[in-house]
């Protein structure tokens, strides 16, 4: 017979990307004991030269978990991390403010919270000549353009270990800031963390929530009593677990950022060296909720693209490609169902922002001296809004039962069009300060 192992704690922590790192931090810091939960292993970002990105995914038993795909048209192919510290494990450390109108227009003022981060972690762009060679043409030509492109902000532990290409599926220099650094400070504070652990509800008495039952993978059933829970699993899963507690109404209203990649081809004009670069070195965001940026693309990527485009002559092109990122802040209509797939059609303003988009982009390519230029099938990125602020959670992040909370993407009131890392970082520590004084009073 299976046993259900009992464990207990003040607070539990599902998900231990950068919401469930920065509550976990800060509580455990001020002698809160919290369990932190983490369906995917623990993966240092440089374990060696020829680890698999896959573990990010949580390896090949998770990898249909972590690469999902929309289940309406256009089908989008989207991606989360599955291990200790989320898909901050996976992403190039691009740092952008947060929306403050946004925030400020539902009673929520992030200013603090960022300046705490900002002391804590250090945040700054790369210099024009820190650019990778393919970044800086890209940049040059945009700003002849009149575009406003500007160089990237970065999360950082040691800028000057920075080395171009390796800041993107994971970061062997140690130079980049990951929220996996978070949840180890937590571990050295007391709390615990539990990986290979799902959680499968969260336990609901009198509209108060008292728990969580998980899986381990080896040991089974885990149930944990605890007076505070935070789900922090992202936008994908976060509302499944809202969802197996009892709460019907998440999943809704989600955003995904859809994206294409733009290729051009400078045969002829300049030999390229063809070195690796970091992702999303510079670009910008303009006020139509388009962004663009320059875009690595990893090579066994950029040929899975070239056949799925029907592209010929061009596969062993890669060195000669400038590759531009066209991302766009789309509507908030897309869904999960009862099982779990995601809807997200495109409205017409999505299609829209999305040509707008491409026609700058081939603009910036052509005006670099590129040729042959051609999108990419559309994919999307940072799946969020399923519990947002407003609808599933109030201003404290508090959903309709009592002690149960959400820190992750899936509570952003619309699309930011821009990584949300420091978005989250500032909610999940805004979070945890009002949980501090909640016990205290």
């Amino acid at each position: 017979m299976a046993t259900t192992q009992t464990m207990t704690a003040e607070v539990v922590v599902v998900g231990s990307g950068p919401g469930g790192a920065a509550v976990a931090r800060k509580l455990s810091a001020a002698g809160k004991r919290v369990i932190v939960l983490e369906w995917g292993n623990d993966h240092p970002p440089n374990p060696g030269p020829w680890a698999s990105p896959i573990r990010y995914f949580g390896g090949l038993r998770l990898l249909k978990k972590s690469v999902m795909r929309t289940g309406s048209e256009p089908v989008m192919k989207m991606v989360r991390g599955l291990t200790t510290g989320g898909s901050t494990m996976m992403y190039a450390g691009v740092c952008e403010e947060p929306p403050w109108e946004k925030f400020r227009a539902h009673g929520i003022d992030l200013e603090d919270e960022i300046r705490a981060i900002k002391n804590d972690i250090v945040i700054r762009p790369l210099t024009d000549g820190q650019l990778g060679e393919k970044a800086g043409m890209l940049a040059q030509s945009a700003r002849q353009l009149g575009l406003p492109w500007k160089n990237c902000d970065r999360f950082f532990v040691d800028p000057a270990k920075f080395k171009q290409g390796s800041l993107f599926m994971g970061d062997r220099t140690g130079a980049r800031w990951d929220a996996r650094r978070w949840v180890l400070e937590a571990v050295g504070n007391g709390a615990t963390l539990l990986n290979a652990t799902r959680c499968e509800k969260v336990l609901i008495e009198s509209n108060r929530a008292v728990g969580v039952e998980a899986v381990h993978r080896r040991k089974g059933t885990v149930r944990i009593c605890a007076e505070t829970i935070v789900l922090a699993a992202g936008g994908i899963g976060s509302p499944q677990i809202l969802r197996n507690s009892g709460l019907a109404e998440a999943g809704h209203s989600l955003f995904n950022d859809p994206y294409v990649i733009a290729f051009g081809y400078v045969d002829g004009k300049r030999q390229l060296s063809g070195q690796s670069e970091s992702n999303r070195q510079a670009g910008v965001l303009l006020e139509h909720g388009v962004t663009l940026a320059d875009a690595t693309v990893p090579g066994m990527v950029y040929m899975q693209m070239l056949r799925e485009q029907g592209i010929r002559g061009r596969m062993f092109a890669g060195k000669q490609a400038l590759s531009l990122l066209v991302e766009i802040a789309d509507d908030s209509n897309g869904s999960l169902d009862a099982q779990g797939k995601i809807h997200k059609p495109l409205t017409a303003s999505d299609c829209n922002k999305l040509e707008y988009g491409k026609r700058l982009a081939k603009d910036v390519l052509e005006n670099a001296g590129a040729r042959d230029i051609w999108f990419s099938r559309i994919s999307a990125v940072h799946p969020a809004g399923t519990c947002r602020i407003g609808d599933i959670v109030d201003a404290n992040l508090k959903t309709r039962f009592d002690n149960l909370y959400v820190a992750d993407a899936s509570v952003l009131p619309e699309s930011l069009a821009v990584p949300p890392v420091l978005t989250i970082l500032a909610l999940g520590g805004r979070l945890a300060g009002h949980l501090l004084h909640v016990r205290r009073s």
